[in-house]
């Protein structure tokens, strides 16, 4: 799972302990091990710090731990997330420079190089996973935060007390010294009429969700005038479906289900590569029933499967119809 933290502004006293802390409230999403860096930005009296909790998935080695710099030393990385297609992105990388000598075979070291080679924004679109990525470019100065085409990852920021926060979590926050709990009404009442958040919205002010298929760069300006910079749309849903609509398949019912066979096994392989146990949950319902058996014939590694059940699901429904009531 892996948990991403970190802040930026004035340099303070404490600064290594609003580290500490944060990353200490995030532990559980990497267990494995973490670690943490500082920068003063040059020419002020700014400080930046980011960390990185760690779940091994890919590269168990010391390879793939993080912040992990790339190998010109521009870019600095704390990422969440698996990248499905990091083989052939891999080779893409490969072809772009054939001297290229890899450190590892994490997927985080591979986003890096082809940041380096392609561009954050041209490489950005390439990717296909579940991601959430902060991005130090040590040349420019500036922060990329970056979430995945879905939004699967999460990724919250914003500003508190001249800060700018950002973590997978909420939790991170609200250990931070310089972090103010005050409620967001809108978000409030949109989670008691929906069961969720809504938007962009967290459920406190001035703290907000990385939107789907979203790039958002800070520089300095920015930051020193608590501004949010407008966000840059790598990928679309919207754009998705239009396109969809204007080259329709064509071909047979029988090819229809032979192309879709194929693009749902290729799929469920390329998120089943892993140096550690696989694990599947199963509701008992047609669809994971079949993306199991498919990672049972295509995973050579035994499959461990779970089913959760609990009653605070039905508590939590009779409590929200309640409320709308009241409401």
């Amino acid at each position: 799972m892996c948990g991403i933290f970190g802040f930026i502004g004035k340099k303070y006293d404490d600064f290594h302990l609003d580290l500490e802390a944060m990353r200490i409230s995030l532990n559980h999403r990497g267990p494995d091990s973490y670690d943490y860096d500082q920068l003063i930005l040059s020419n002020s009296n700014i400080q930046f710090a980011f960390g990185h909790v760690r779940l091994s998935i890919l590269d168990l080695s010391d390879a793939g731990s993080q912040p992990m710099d790339s190998h010109s030393n521009r870019y600095k990385i704390v990422f969440n997330g698996e990248i499905y297609n990091f083989q052939d992105l891999k080779k893409e990388c490969e072809v772009r420079n054939p001297c290229i000598t890899w450190n590892g075979y994490s997927d985080t070291e591979i986003i890096l190089e082809g940041f380096e080679l392609f561009g954050i924004e041209e490489f950005t679109s390439k990717l296909e996973g579940m991601f959430a990525i902060s991005l130090w470019d040590s040349q420019t100065q500036k922060l990329y935060l970056i979430r995945d085409r879905i939004g699967e990852k999460p990724l919250y920021y914003g500003y508190q007390n001249g800060y700018l926060i950002f973590a997978s979590e909420l939790k991170a926050f609200e250990v931070h010294s310089k972090f103010e709990k005050n409620i967001n009404l809108d978000a409030a009442v949109g989670f008691l009429i929906r069961s969720y958040v809504p938007n962009d919205l967290s459920i406190y002010e001035n703290i907000y969700k990385v939107k789907p298929g979203c790039i958002l760069v800070f520089d300095s300006n920015s930051i020193n005038n608590l501004e949010v910079p407008k966000e840059i749309i790598y990928w679309s849903l919207c754009h998705e479906i239009e396109s969809a609509k204007n080259n329709p398949f064509i071909g047979t019912y029988e090819e229809a289900k032979y192309e879709f066979e194929k693009l749902l096994i290729d799929s469920i392989q390329r998120q089943s590569i892993s140096d550690v146990p696989i694990g599947a949950f199963l509701s008992g319902g047609i669809d994971s029933s079949l993306v199991c058996a498919i990672m049972k014939q295509h995973v050579k590694s035994d499959l461990m499967t779970f089913t959760i059940g609990s009653q605070s699901l039905v508590l939590m429904k009779l409590f929200m119809q309640k409320m709308l009531q009241i409401f």
